[in-house]
């Protein structure tokens, strides 16, 4: 039995963009306000979510704060700790969950499912399912999977 990771773009190929996508970018910011932001879509934010605003070009970290507020309507996020100076089109929210999972395919996903519950998510557990199937679990658990 041969083992395969799918990095990229599924032919073994990963560009600069291809890291962006693994690092699960949550939303573009769009605008900014006081303690909140503007986002250019929340689907994958959910209150309470912990998030981590970055430096597109350079990966450099803005700040972590927690979601406390979302409105759908306008998009807007409202969260807690300091305020912090986002730049539209500058900044992008990630989920910091991914941050330190930096390869790509089936690997980062038996890590995902691992970290939110290593008692069910056994190496046992993981052999017997599909790239589809830890997708389907980590959405499940409201997790952003390469931007799926």
């Amino acid at each position: 039995m041969t083992a395969s990771v799918q990095l990229g773009n599924g032919l073994g190929v990963t560009t600069a963009g291809d890291r962006e996508k693994f690092d699960a970018i949550a939303t573009e910011i769009t605008a900014d306000g006081a303690n909140t932001f503007t986002a250019s879509d929340v689907e994958q934010l959910r209150v309470g979510d912990k998030i981590q605003v970055r430096t597109k070009t350079t990966d450099v970290v803005l700040g972590e704060r927690n979601i406390t507020v979302i409105n759908p309507t306008t998009r807007v996020v409202t969260y807690d700790g300091a305020d912090m100076a986002v730049v539209a089109g500058t900044h992008a929210v990630y989920k910091p969950d991914f941050y330190h999972l930096n390869v790509p395919g089936k690997n980062m996903l038996r890590q995902l499912l691992k970290n939110i519950n290593a008692g069910y998510y056994t190496d046992t557990r993981l052999n017997g399912l599909t790239e589809n199937d830890m997708i389907y679990a980590a959405r499940v658990h409201r997790h952003s999977v390469g931007g799926l």
